[in-house]
């Protein structure tokens, strides 16, 4: 399992170049998962429905299947002009959780085979240039529960143990989501039970996913 991936810091980039009166709408958008991709995909396409193609590629890292799913389409554009040159550019910058979309208005002149590559290639590099790109880290991520009395003891241990709390809200008890690094070969979501073993009583952990942040 990859316990690092290289991805945008950005939800979401646009730029756009025009080439021959054909305007070229690049869109970066971060996904979690597939099911977010689709998601995000519908949206872009459902913006521009009246543009004349909308070409895709993504890199997506499944945690579960410890594998890369990658994949692109050239949207009605001849064969390979398209969607494969803006994959082997998230590729060649090993972006994963990345869903580059460029949709193109033709403008009425034809480009050639030559002219597409390079437009979308250039159309993509542009919101790549723009892209803040990061290092996420993964993370088992937990509700964690307890009483007032012992909250101070338990964000200390956290703390020390450099573990991440955040929103902290309180209620008749003290709930807040908490972060721990997941290391390699580690697959032991019971490990920050164990970590806090100490106070027992006082918590109750609940462990919710694995995400990147």
């Amino acid at each position: 399992m990859k316990t690092t991936i290289k991805t945008i810091n950005d939800n979401f980039l646009e730029s756009k170049i025009e080439v021959k009166k054909s305007v070229f709408i690049a869109h970066l958008i971060y996904v979690k998962d597939e099911d977010d991709l689709k998601n995000k995909l519908d949206e872009i396409k459902n913006k521009y429905k009246d543009a004349t193609h909308n070409v895709p590629a993504y890199r997506i890292y499944d945690k579960d299947k410890n594998m890369v799913i990658e994949k692109c389409s050239d949207d009605g554009e001849p064969q390979g002009t398209s969607g494969p040159p803006l994959l082997d550019l998230l590729k060649h910058k090993e972006l994963l959780n990345v869903l580059l979309v460029v949709t193109r208005y033709f403008g009425g002149t034809l480009l050639g085979t030559g002219g597409l590559v390079k437009a979308y290639t250039d159309s993509a590099k542009e919101v790549i240039s723009n892209a803040d790109i990061i290092e996420k880290k993964l993370y088992h991520h937990y509700k964690l529960k307890c009483d007032y009395d012992t909250q101070n003891k338990i964000k200390q241990r956290l703390n020390d143990l450099n573990i991440i709390s955040e929103n902290i809200s309180y209620n008749i008890d003290i709930d807040m989501d908490v972060y721990s690094e997941v290391k390699e070969q580690d697959d032991n979501i019971n490990d920050l039970e164990n970590s806090l073993g100490e106070f027992k009583d006082n918590i109750i952990i609940k462990y919710i996913d694995d995400i990147y942040r």
